[in-house]
Protein backbone atom coordinates (compact mmCIF):
# COMPACT_ATOMS: atom_id res chain seq x y z
CA UNK A 1 0.00 0.00 0.00
CA UNK A 2 1.21 3.17 -0.75
CA UNK A 3 1.88 5.78 1.78
CA UNK A 4 -0.89 8.17 2.41
CA UNK A 5 -0.05 11.56 0.42
CA UNK A 6 -1.78 14.82 2.62
CA UNK A 7 -1.23 18.67 1.91
CA UNK A 8 -1.13 21.40 3.94
CA UNK A 9 -0.69 25.34 4.01
CA UNK A 10 2.65 26.67 5.19
CA UNK A 11 1.00 28.98 7.70
CA UNK A 12 1.43 29.76 11.11
CA UNK A 13 -2.09 28.73 11.29
CA UNK A 14 -1.19 25.11 10.63
CA UNK A 15 1.42 24.39 12.76
CA UNK A 16 -0.21 22.83 15.39
CA UNK A 17 -1.82 20.29 13.21
CA UNK A 18 1.56 19.25 11.44
CA UNK A 19 4.53 20.17 13.60
CA UNK A 20 4.02 16.60 14.88
CA UNK A 21 4.52 14.67 11.47
CA UNK A 22 8.08 15.93 11.19
CA UNK A 23 9.40 14.29 14.25
CA UNK A 24 10.84 10.88 14.42
CA UNK A 25 8.49 9.32 16.89
CA UNK A 26 5.44 9.86 14.36
CA UNK A 27 5.34 5.92 13.03
CA UNK A 28 2.64 6.69 10.23
CA UNK A 29 3.33 6.02 6.91
CA UNK A 30 2.69 9.15 4.68
CA UNK A 31 3.96 12.14 2.43
CA UNK A 32 3.40 15.98 2.92
CA UNK A 33 4.12 18.46 0.92
CA UNK A 34 3.22 22.26 1.74
CA UNK A 35 1.72 24.71 -0.61
CA UNK A 36 -0.83 27.88 -0.19
CA UNK A 37 -4.92 26.96 -0.36
CA UNK A 38 -6.11 27.51 -4.29
CA UNK A 39 -2.72 25.16 -5.61
CA UNK A 40 -4.14 22.36 -2.57
CA UNK A 41 -7.22 22.51 -4.25
CA UNK A 42 -5.87 21.96 -7.31
CA UNK A 43 -4.12 19.18 -6.75
CA UNK A 44 -6.60 17.12 -4.47
CA UNK A 45 -8.73 17.87 -7.84
CA UNK A 46 -5.92 16.56 -10.12
CA UNK A 47 -5.73 13.07 -7.63
CA UNK A 48 -2.03 14.11 -6.40
CA UNK A 49 -3.38 14.36 -3.09
CA UNK A 50 -5.27 11.99 -0.64
CA UNK A 51 -6.20 14.53 1.90
CA UNK A 52 -5.33 18.09 2.62
CA UNK A 53 -5.56 21.15 4.87
CA UNK A 54 -7.94 22.65 2.52
CA UNK A 55 -10.20 25.93 2.37
CA UNK A 56 -14.04 24.55 3.01
CA UNK A 57 -15.46 26.57 0.68
CA UNK A 58 -14.27 23.63 -1.48
CA UNK A 59 -16.73 21.69 0.62
CA UNK A 60 -19.37 24.68 -0.92
CA UNK A 61 -18.03 23.76 -4.43
CA UNK A 62 -17.93 19.91 -4.57
CA UNK A 63 -20.37 17.73 -3.66
CA UNK A 64 -17.97 14.91 -3.88
CA UNK A 65 -15.22 16.12 -0.87
CA UNK A 66 -15.58 15.29 2.45
CA UNK A 67 -14.30 16.72 5.53
CA UNK A 68 -12.87 14.59 8.84
CA UNK A 69 -14.87 15.40 11.82
CA UNK A 70 -11.36 16.46 13.88
CA UNK A 71 -8.99 18.52 13.71
CA UNK A 72 -9.96 22.38 11.29
CA UNK A 73 -8.67 25.56 11.47
CA UNK A 74 -11.35 27.92 12.83
CA UNK A 75 -12.17 30.52 15.46
CA UNK A 76 -14.86 31.68 17.26
CA UNK A 77 -14.06 35.90 16.84
CA UNK A 78 -11.26 37.47 15.96
CA UNK A 79 -8.71 35.13 13.98
CA UNK A 80 -5.50 37.62 13.34
CA UNK A 81 -4.31 35.96 10.00
CA UNK A 82 -7.04 36.59 7.85
CA UNK A 83 -7.87 40.63 7.58
CA UNK A 84 -8.87 43.14 5.59
CA UNK A 85 -6.14 46.20 5.76
CA UNK A 86 -8.10 49.04 4.94
CA UNK A 87 -6.94 52.72 3.79
CA UNK A 88 -10.42 53.89 3.74
CA UNK A 89 -13.48 53.20 6.28
CA UNK A 90 -14.67 49.66 5.44
CA UNK A 91 -18.31 51.00 4.03
CA UNK A 92 -15.92 53.37 1.46
CA UNK A 93 -14.01 50.43 -0.09
CA UNK A 94 -15.10 49.99 -3.22
CA UNK A 95 -11.83 47.97 -4.89
CA UNK A 96 -10.54 45.07 -2.49
CA UNK A 97 -7.11 43.48 -3.58
CA UNK A 98 -7.45 39.82 -2.44
CA UNK A 99 -4.02 37.37 -2.11
CA UNK A 100 -4.32 34.81 -5.10
CA UNK A 101 -3.69 32.10 -2.92
CA UNK A 102 -6.80 32.79 -0.66
CA UNK A 103 -9.91 30.68 -1.11
CA UNK A 104 -12.63 30.95 1.81
CA UNK A 105 -11.64 34.58 2.74
CA UNK A 106 -12.75 36.22 -0.78
CA UNK A 107 -16.07 34.46 -0.21
CA UNK A 108 -15.84 34.94 3.26
CA UNK A 109 -15.23 39.18 2.34
CA UNK A 110 -18.05 39.41 -0.21
CA UNK A 111 -20.44 37.83 1.67
CA UNK A 112 -19.73 40.20 5.13
CA UNK A 113 -20.10 43.29 2.58
CA UNK A 114 -23.19 42.67 0.68
CA UNK A 115 -24.21 41.76 4.41
CA UNK A 116 -23.34 44.65 5.98
CA UNK A 117 -23.64 47.45 3.29
CA UNK A 118 -25.52 45.97 0.92
CA UNK A 119 -22.83 45.95 -1.67
CA UNK A 120 -19.82 44.11 -2.76
CA UNK A 121 -16.07 45.57 -3.88
CA UNK A 122 -14.52 45.15 -7.28
CA UNK A 123 -11.95 41.65 -6.25
CA UNK A 124 -8.79 42.39 -7.71
CA UNK A 125 -6.85 39.41 -7.50
CA UNK A 126 -2.88 39.83 -7.00
CA UNK A 127 0.01 38.52 -5.11
CA UNK A 128 0.36 39.05 -1.29
CA UNK A 129 2.62 42.62 -1.46
CA UNK A 130 0.60 44.80 0.54
CA UNK A 131 2.23 47.94 -0.50
CA UNK A 132 1.44 46.94 -4.12
CA UNK A 133 -1.91 46.17 -3.31
CA UNK A 134 -3.06 49.39 -1.45
CA UNK A 135 -1.74 51.15 -4.87
CA UNK A 136 -4.56 49.56 -7.15
CA UNK A 137 -7.15 49.33 -4.17
CA UNK A 138 -8.84 50.68 -1.20
CA UNK A 139 -7.97 47.29 0.80
CA UNK A 140 -5.95 44.28 1.00
CA UNK A 141 -7.08 41.03 1.66
CA UNK A 142 -4.58 38.94 2.93
CA UNK A 143 -4.14 35.48 4.86
CA UNK A 144 -1.49 33.96 7.03
CA UNK A 145 0.64 36.89 8.36
CA UNK A 146 0.62 37.05 12.05
CA UNK A 147 1.64 40.31 13.14
CA UNK A 148 1.65 42.50 15.92
CA UNK A 149 0.60 45.66 14.27
CA UNK A 150 -0.96 46.18 11.13
CA UNK A 151 1.81 47.23 7.85
CA UNK A 152 1.79 51.08 7.04
CA UNK A 153 -0.72 52.06 9.73
CA UNK A 154 -3.80 50.65 7.93
CA UNK A 155 -7.35 49.70 9.04
CA UNK A 156 -7.78 46.45 10.06
CA UNK A 157 -11.15 44.37 9.52
CA UNK A 158 -10.80 40.97 10.99
CA UNK A 159 -12.87 38.26 9.43
CA UNK A 160 -13.05 35.95 12.07
CA UNK A 161 -14.35 38.71 14.24
CA UNK A 162 -16.74 39.86 11.38
CA UNK A 163 -18.23 36.86 10.63
CA UNK A 164 -19.16 36.28 14.59
CA UNK A 165 -20.48 39.58 15.12
CA UNK A 166 -22.74 38.59 12.08
CA UNK A 167 -23.83 35.55 12.99
CA UNK A 168 -22.75 34.81 16.21
CA UNK A 169 -21.24 31.00 15.33
CA UNK A 170 -17.42 30.44 14.78
CA UNK A 171 -16.06 30.38 11.06
CA UNK A 172 -14.32 26.79 9.84
CA UNK A 173 -11.58 28.26 7.59
CA UNK A 174 -10.53 25.11 6.63
CA UNK A 175 -10.54 21.34 7.28
CA UNK A 176 -9.05 17.74 5.91
CA UNK A 177 -10.86 17.40 3.19
CA UNK A 178 -10.50 14.63 1.24
CA UNK A 179 -12.84 12.45 -1.84
CA UNK A 180 -15.57 10.06 -1.17
CA UNK A 181 -14.77 7.11 -1.06
CA UNK A 182 -11.60 7.46 0.79
CA UNK A 183 -10.48 4.91 3.36
CA UNK A 184 -10.23 7.66 5.92
CA UNK A 185 -9.53 6.16 9.34
CA UNK A 186 -6.16 5.58 9.37
CA UNK A 187 -6.00 9.33 8.46
CA UNK A 188 -8.12 10.93 10.95
CA UNK A 189 -5.64 8.70 14.16
CA UNK A 190 -3.06 10.58 12.38
CA UNK A 191 -4.30 13.69 12.44
CA UNK A 192 -5.85 13.77 15.72
CA UNK A 193 -2.59 12.40 17.21
CA UNK A 194 -0.81 14.81 15.10
CA UNK A 195 -2.79 17.78 16.69
CA UNK A 196 -2.84 16.60 20.27
CA UNK A 197 1.39 16.44 20.45
CA UNK A 198 1.16 20.03 18.79
CA UNK A 199 -1.23 21.44 20.91
CA UNK A 200 1.18 19.60 23.89
CA UNK A 201 4.06 21.33 22.30
CA UNK A 202 2.63 24.30 22.23
CA UNK A 203 5.35 26.62 24.15
CA UNK A 204 8.32 25.20 22.32
CA UNK A 205 6.70 24.87 19.00
CA UNK A 206 5.54 29.44 19.82
CA UNK A 207 9.39 30.21 20.05
CA UNK A 208 10.17 28.71 16.68
CA UNK A 209 7.40 29.99 15.05
CA UNK A 210 8.20 33.64 16.31
CA UNK A 211 11.60 33.85 15.51
CA UNK A 212 10.76 32.48 11.85
CA UNK A 213 7.73 35.23 11.99
CA UNK A 214 10.15 38.02 13.72
CA UNK A 215 6.90 38.34 16.18
CA UNK A 216 6.68 38.02 20.04
CA UNK A 217 6.30 34.44 21.41
CA UNK A 218 3.60 35.70 23.86
CA UNK A 219 1.37 36.67 20.69
CA UNK A 220 2.40 33.62 18.57
CA UNK A 221 1.56 31.28 21.80
CA UNK A 222 -2.04 33.24 22.38
CA UNK A 223 -2.86 32.68 18.70
CA UNK A 224 -2.50 29.07 19.09
CA UNK A 225 -4.06 28.34 22.86
CA UNK A 226 -6.68 31.20 22.97
CA UNK A 227 -7.72 32.67 19.24
CA UNK A 228 -7.61 29.35 17.31
CA UNK A 229 -10.10 27.10 17.47
CA UNK A 230 -8.43 23.33 15.98
CA UNK A 231 -11.21 21.06 17.11
CA UNK A 232 -14.57 20.79 15.72
CA UNK A 233 -17.67 21.48 17.16
CA UNK A 234 -21.22 21.68 17.10
CA UNK A 235 -21.32 25.31 16.74
CA UNK A 236 -18.40 25.35 14.20
CA UNK A 237 -20.18 22.85 12.28
CA UNK A 238 -23.50 24.94 12.41
CA UNK A 239 -21.26 27.85 11.09
CA UNK A 240 -19.88 25.77 7.96
CA UNK A 241 -23.49 25.27 7.17
CA UNK A 242 -24.35 28.57 7.31
CA UNK A 243 -21.59 29.74 5.27
CA UNK A 244 -22.78 27.28 2.58
CA UNK A 245 -26.06 28.44 2.67
CA UNK A 246 -24.78 32.32 2.82
CA UNK A 247 -22.98 31.30 -0.33
CA UNK A 248 -25.72 30.04 -2.50
CA UNK A 249 -27.98 32.70 -1.06
CA UNK A 250 -25.52 35.13 -2.41
CA UNK A 251 -24.94 33.66 -5.32
CA UNK A 252 -21.70 33.30 -4.73
CA UNK A 253 -21.65 29.11 -5.86
CA UNK A 254 -24.49 28.98 -7.60
CA UNK A 255 -25.04 25.24 -7.13
CA UNK A 256 -23.31 25.07 -3.17
CA UNK A 257 -23.18 22.08 -1.48
CA UNK A 258 -24.00 21.41 1.55
CA UNK A 259 -20.87 20.35 3.03
CA UNK A 260 -20.72 16.80 4.46
CA UNK A 261 -18.76 14.50 6.56
CA UNK A 262 -17.08 11.23 6.33
CA UNK A 263 -18.91 8.92 7.81
CA UNK A 264 -18.05 7.96 11.33
CA UNK A 265 -19.64 4.61 10.83
CA UNK A 266 -17.42 3.66 7.71
CA UNK A 267 -20.94 3.32 5.95
CA UNK A 268 -22.73 5.76 3.39
CA UNK A 269 -21.99 9.39 4.28
CA UNK A 270 -23.28 12.26 7.06
CA UNK A 271 -24.09 15.84 6.46
CA UNK A 272 -22.53 18.46 8.85
CA UNK A 273 -25.60 17.98 10.45
CA UNK A 274 -26.62 15.10 11.52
Amino acid sequence: MRPLRLGSVPYVNAAPLTSWLHEPDCPYGFTIRYEPPSRLATLLDEGALDLALVSSVELVRRSDLRYLPGPVIASEGPVLTVRALCRKAPHEVRKLAADTASLTSVALARIWWRETYGYEPVILPMPPDVRSMMEQADAALVIGALEAEAPLGLNVLDLGAAWHTMTGLPFVFAAWIGRDGLDWRPAASLLTEALDRGMAQAEALSVRWARRLGQPAALVHGYFTEIMRYRLTPAAEAGLRLFAAKCREHGIIWEASMPRRFSLSGAGEETSDE
